[in-house]
């Protein structure tokens, strides 16, 4: 007569997949997947897209000083007015710079409302270059930006 032995075992309705006399080193790992990154404050603000937060954040790697959310004309309050995303501090003039991605916003009218914010702001006496528009496609990320706007504005 022959002794089962536990490999010959018949165990009903499991299905194991550890053999007999197979230690298990450590136990299985966890992958925890990192959060997905959100805009911050900016100038006591909540950036308003991941594109503000990444074009902010460069703009202080390059060491640029800058207004954030620059009301004009009122601002979105007052029809004609407008909000420009960043006014930065460059030399000899200042640099409007919005941040614009393609959902929202075309090319045609981007470059009226660039021509408007040009036109609006010499009009209240700011001495201004002309206004950069910034595409969501060269600010997808800190380095990106950084990239972009070296090669515009250079650094501070």
């Amino acid at each position: 007569m022959k002794i089962a032995s536990a490999s010959t075992t018949i165990t009903y309705g499991k299905t194991g997949t550890r053999r007999p006399g197979t230690k298990i080193d450590r136990p299985p790992v966890t992958v925890l997947r990192p959060e997905k990154e959100t805009p911050g404050i900016i100038q006591g603000r909540q950036a308003g897209s991941m594109l503000e937060w990444n074009t902010a954040r460069a703009l202080w790697l390059l060491n640029w000083s800058f207004y954030y959310q620059l009301s004009v004309r009122g601002g979105n309050d007052v029809r004609g007015g407008f909000i420009v995303d960043f006014l930065v501090d460059t030399v000899p003039a200042k640099t409007p710079l919005m941040c614009n991605g393609r959902y929202f916003h075309t090319e045609t009218m981007s470059q009226y409302q660039a021509i408007e914010i040009n036109r609006a702001l010499r009009s209240m006496g700011y001495h201004i270059r002309d206004a950069l528009i910034l595409w969501e496609e060269h600010g997808l990320t800190v380095q990106d930006a950084t990239a972009w706007l070296f090669k515009e504005i250079g650094k501070g």
